[in-house]
């Protein structure tokens, strides 16, 4: 068994190639139960969600939930809000270990601000150089293809060097 940060890059492989065969394999739903228990705490349980159709039970979980003294609570959970941030922080940092794993990065820790630096940097060495070789598809062929009106297409002069992109993000950086 092959691991990258901590993942099985092996059954990764294995369930991203099923669900490239069978679309459906990926299709999950979550469920979840909260319960008021006092004040203003609450606990939700967790212990299925549905796969392709079918139900899968698992382990009963529990997170709770609470405000802060500051608006009526006892602190002694996060808020609603809190757990949100906490879900799209994880699903995040999940599939960026992910992703990372399956393209055989190594890394002791996650830096989730870098991705954003490079895109940035890579869309600011577009903008300044249109005309650069770039690992990915560009130009009028491209917008063609993925259907943009041509009559607006004829407005963009050929071999432009420089874009709106490019005085956006010399105003922003």
């Amino acid at each position: 068994m092959t691991t990258t940060n901590g993942v099985n890059v092996g059954q990764l492989t294995e369930t991203i190639d099923a669900i490239s065969d069978d679309p459906d394999a990926g299709q999950f739903r979550f469920y979840a139960e909260t319960e008021w228990e006092d004040a203003l705490k609450c606990v939700t349980s967790i212990d299925e969600f549905d796969q392709a159709g079918e139900r899968v039970r698992t382990q009963e979980l529990h997170v709770e939930g609470d405000e802060p003294e500051q608006i009526l609570g006892e602190r002694t959970a996060p808020n609603a809000v809190e757990l949100l941030l906490a879900a799209l922080g994880s699903c995040l940092n999940v599939g960026y270990a992910a992703n990372a794993a399956a393209m055989g990065v190594m890394s002791e820790s996650l830096d989730t601000e870098k991705p954003e630096r490079e895109i940035k940097s890579m869309y600011r060495d577009i903008a300044e150089s249109a005309a650069a070789e770039f690992h990915f598809e560009t130009g009028r062929e491209l917008a063609d293809r993925l259907g943009y009106d041509p009559d607006t297409l004829t407005y963009v002069p050929d071999g432009v060097e420089l874009s709106d992109v490019h005085s956006i993000l010399a105003e922003d950086w």
